[in-house]
């Protein structure tokens, strides 16, 4: 199952395009949007997501588990973790955490998980470059932040009119991440027994594998 944004777990201030990929805020006030599927920051294997973010500065890119109140940024709850665009400020349960280099107004962005590690990225002349310093994914090194478990969904918020943002499941040069699977893989042909998935309005959960 390709995750896309969630049509049913939106602010109304944003419309949604491309196939659900693309999602576009047709409101300056603050407003979260959240993805379809999740998967556990704790399983031994990595995940990653990236988000392709236009150029507006008041993106924040992240995960966070459901329900998200979609008045609410990322990272301003218990349950969030988010990376704020133009400056080098990490949020979770609406506290800072400072250090490195953030991402850039059209800057994409890749979120892994791992071993209830966190970790952010940003794309840099054609490769992934840590956002938090001495913060490694590949090396399971200082997470931004460590012990996160649960499902989460990848999550946006904004507070800018025409702000866009594409969700990309199967992320750009994952090669580079190896122990990381695409948030898009299905184990067998079919969704995986770690994945939750919501659609139509229904949480559906597959336990067969």
């Amino acid at each position: 199952m390709a995750v896309t944004w969630d049509p049913l777990n939106i602010n109304a201030g944003y419309t949604l395009s491309n196939g659900d990929l693309t999602i576009t805020a047709a409101s300056g006030s603050v407003i979260a949007g959240v993805a379809t599927v999740g998967r556990d920051p704790a399983d031994t294997d990595g995940w990653a997501i990236q988000f392709n973010p236009g150029p507006a500065t008041t993106h924040r890119v992240g995960i966070g588990s459901i329900p998200h109140t979609l008045t609410t940024h990322v990272g301003e709850t218990a349950g969030s973790y988010a990376a704020r665009c133009g400056n080098t400020i990490f949020r979770h349960n609406a506290t800072s955490t400072t250090g490195g280099t953030g991402f850039s107004s059209g800057q994409a962005v890749l979120v892994l998980i791992k071993n209830g590690g966190v970790y952010f990225y940003r794309w840099v002349t054609g490769a992934w470059a840590t956002m938090k310093s001495g913060s490694n994914a590949l090396t399971e090194t200082n997470p931004i932040w460590s012990g996160a478990s649960g499902l989460v969904y990848p999550m946006l918020s904004t507070n800018t009119l025409n702000d866009v943002n594409t969700i990309q499941g199967t992320p750009d040069s994952l090669d580079s991440f190896p122990g990381f699977k695409a948030w898009d893989f299905e184990a067998g042909g079919g969704s995986s027994s770690d994945e939750n998935i919501r659609a139509s309005g229904i949480l559906l959960t597959d336990i067969g594998g």
